[in-house]
């Protein structure tokens, strides 16, 4: 059975355009699967934390109202980019 990056690696183009970094790579060769000890709500708060650092936001607790914020936006990148067919394989 194909795994996940072996997919991704037939059904995306190399892009036209890359960053320096990736130096003409194929997908296979920088993607890679999360560990089997990966922790999801550790990964979130450290996120989170670095987030608010880098926007110099630095609340005892955030509000409620800031954290439904996020989350709408969250919902609506995540509708029309990250899960929306058309946009992840579009070509640039």
């Amino acid at each position: 059975q194909e795994s996940l990056i072996q997919k991704i690696e037939t059904s995306l183009l190399h892009p036209p355009k890359e960053p320096e970094y990736r130096q003409k790579r194929k997908h296979t060769e920088f993607l890679k699967n999360l560990p089997p000890n990966f922790n999801i709500k550790k990964f979130q708060e450290d996120l989170k934390k670095i987030f608010l650092d880098y926007l110099q936001i630095f609340p005892s607790k955030p509000s409620q109202d800031f954290w439904r914020e996020v989350a709408k936006n969250l919902k609506v990148l995540q509708k029309t980019k990250y899960q929306n067919k058309d946009f992840i394989f579009s070509k640039p």
